[in-house]
This record gives C-alpha cells, sequence and structure tokens, in this order.
C-alpha cells in the first residue's frame, strides 16, 4: 500500500495542477449528487431502477463529453496538460445544449421531485464519467513517459 502512495505521489508531480484540480473537482460534485440523489430515491421520489438508469445514462454521456479535452505530454513543462480540439469543442457545445435543455428533454416523462431527482443522478453520472476519462487520458499520458 504505501509503495502506490509513493508512485500516486510521485505521478501528481507531472500533472498540471489544473487538472488535479478539475478531477478534484468532479469528484466532490458527484460526491455531492450522488448523496442528493441516494436520499431522493430512499425518500421515494425515483425508483432505484429509474435512478441506476439516469446514473449509467450520465456515465456514458460523461464519457462522451470526457473526450471534450485532449490530455497531452508538454515538453518545456515536463507535465501532463490538457487541450481543446476541434472535435472536442463540438461534443462540447453538444453537451452544453442538452445541459440546458435536458429539463424540458426528461420532462416529457417525469415531472415534480422525480424529474429533479433524475436530473440529479444523470448530472451526478455526467461528472464521474468525465472524471474517469480525464483519469484514464492521464494515467495513458503519464505511462507513455515511462511515469
Amino acid at each position: 500500500m504505501d509503495n502506490s502512495k509513493n508512485t500516486r505521489a510521485h505521478r501528481r508531480k507531472f500533472v498540471d495542477k489544473k487538472l488535479l484540480i478539475r478531477l478534484r473537482i468532479f469528484a466532490v460534485i458527484f460526491l455531492i449528487m450522488a448523496g442528493i440523489g441516494l436520499y431522493d430515491t430512499i425518500r421515494g421520489d425515483l425508483p432505484a431502477w429509474l435512478a441506476l438508469a439516469s446514473l449509467l445514462g450520465g456515465f456514458g454521456l460523461g464519457l462522451l463529453v470526457g473526450r471534450a479535452y485532449n490530455v497531452v505530454w508538454h515538453e518545456k513543462a515536463g507535465k501532463a496538460v490538457s487541450k481543446m480540439d476541434v472535435f472536442g469543442g463540438l461534443i462540447l457545445v453538444a453537451y452544453i445544449v442538452f445541459a440546458i435543455f435536458r429539463k424540458d428533454i426528461v420532462g416529457h416523462w417525469l415531472a415534480g421531485h422525480a424529474l429533479s431527482a433524475f436530473v440529479i443522478w444523470l448530472s451526478g453520472g455526467i461528472m464521474l464519467g468525465r472524471l474517469v476519462t480525464l483519469r484514464g487520458r492521464i494515467l495513458k499520458v503519464l505511462k507513455s513517459q515511462g511515469l
């Protein structure tokens, strides 16, 4: 266990601070959304199967949105940094449009507390998907550099 902590701490030195902060933000937002969603589901606002479907759907969207940023090795800085390409920009624009209208899209089937709980789980899933994608891309770049 101690060896894995040393490896993590060593790798962290080679990751841009903005990327580390972004990872932490995604994790915190996911945990908050999951806590609220779990409360709503236990309270009976949304059936568990629908909460799980929303979480998994959001996770899939998060994996797709996570492609908006490429993680690359910056030679001068000697760190992994993120950059957005054209395809990533298109994905980000599509995600923003979806984020603005998601209640209108899902609102045809759900209303009130159930709609709110569904959107909470969906948003949490998106954050989790983005976290997983970004972490995976960072690890891929670090491994390609022998770290």
